[in-house]
């Protein structure tokens, strides 16, 4: 008969004869657990197939035999005192027996264990959504502060650089007077880069009646002063502009006339020069007094730029004062003179 283990549910061939009628108690050579066995019940009619067993099993004696004692039962391979009511031999297990059923929490009974997995080999492995390691932060915190760091050096380098996008046009602008203007020149020993105050335009008093109308249409832009400090002639005056011709016809060889005034109004300066050459602030503060005169009357600058200049067309000019007087408060500018080109 076959026997089962009601605690690990291990499966054992128990010979009919070892079992009474009143059954017996025996002990599970696996788990050791104590269980009582009843007796096999008798067959219940003749001619009735066993479907509990395969048909190839051995057919089992029946109790009369067993009780007699005179049938004799099939060498199985099953060691006489595997089952027994008191003790139990480790060492008389059948190496026969057959293998456990599977637990009923297991997912895939039977199935093979595939060999070299190890949990050990869980610790290794990058969970997605798990917290990063040590070393990737501490990198990701390196490289955050070199950005960070790199940024603040560029806005510094920006702001003290004076490199912001239309900072100096802003200057530039802050630093024209409007056309046709007097502007106060400020203190001779004022620094050089300090611009005077806007004041009332030059009076055109001066002018006869067709001498203002032949100019008329001459307008001056983007007219300013400043101090430039020379190291050969000392301090300057400078003042520079572009005259706009207005007319609807062509003109050339514009001639502008500067003054310097005190607190009063009265005229500190004058001077008179024709449109088309200017220079650069490195030679306001290098070139000798001489070699300023002659760039700024320069006839090749003047017949480039101060000749039949299109409606619309400009012309620059500048203008400038040699050791200007200290009682210098404000400054003029006007048209006195434009020709017409002549006749081709």
């Amino acid at each position: 008969m076959i026997v089962q283990c009601p605690n690990c549910q291990a499966k054992f061939k128990l010979p009919d004869g070892k079992v009474g009628p009143a059954g017996a108690k025996l002990r599970c050579g696996k788990c050791r657990n104590v269980f009582h066995v009843e007796p096999p019940a008798p067959p219940e009619a003749d001619g009735l197939a066993d479907f509990d067993f395969p048909d190839d099993l051995a057919p089992t004696p029946s109790r009369a035999g067993a009780a007699g004692g005179g049938a004799i039962m099939p060498d199985d391979g099953v060691p006489a005192g595997l089952f027994h009511s008191e003790s139990y031999d480790g060492t008389a297990t059948s190496k026969k027996k057959r293998d456990p059923e599977p637990d009923v929490e297991d997912d895939f009974p039977g199935a093979p264990v595939k060999p070299g997995f190890s949990l050990d080999d869980v610790a290794d492995l990058s969970l997605s959504g798990g917290r990063p390691s040590k070393e990737r932060r501490k990198r990701l915190l390196i490289i955050g502060g070199v950005l960070v760091f790199l940024v603040v050096v560029t806005l510094a380098a920006v702001h003290f650089l004076d490199l912001w996008p239309g900072r100096k046009a802003a200057k530039d602008a802050a630093q024209t007077a409007p056309a046709e203007t007097a502007t106060p020149a400020g203190e001779a020993a004022k620094p050089a880069d300090k611009a005077a105050a806007p004041a009332t335009p030059a009076a055109p008093g001066a002018q006869k009646p067709e001498e203002a109308a032949k100019v008329k249409d001459i307008m001056l832009q983007n007219v300013r002063q400043y101090y430039v400090s020379n190291e050969k002639a000392g301090q300057l005056f400078v003042i520079e502009g572009k005259a706009v011709n207005n007319f609807k016809a062509p003109k050339e060889m514009i001639k502008l006339e500067a003054s310097l005034f005190d607190e009063k109004g009265g005229t500190l300066a004058a001077k008179e020069e024709l449109a088309g050459n200017t220079v650069s602030l490195f030679q306001l503060q290098v070139m000798t007094r001489d070699e300023l005169k002659n760039a700024l009357a320069s006839q090749v600058g003047v017949l480039t730029n101060n000749t039949n200049i299109a409606p619309a067309g400009e012309v620059p000019f500048m203008m400038v004062f040699f050791d200007p007087p200290e009682a210098v408060k404000e400054f003029g500018v006007k048209v006195i003179d434009v020709k017409d080109p002549p006749r081709q």
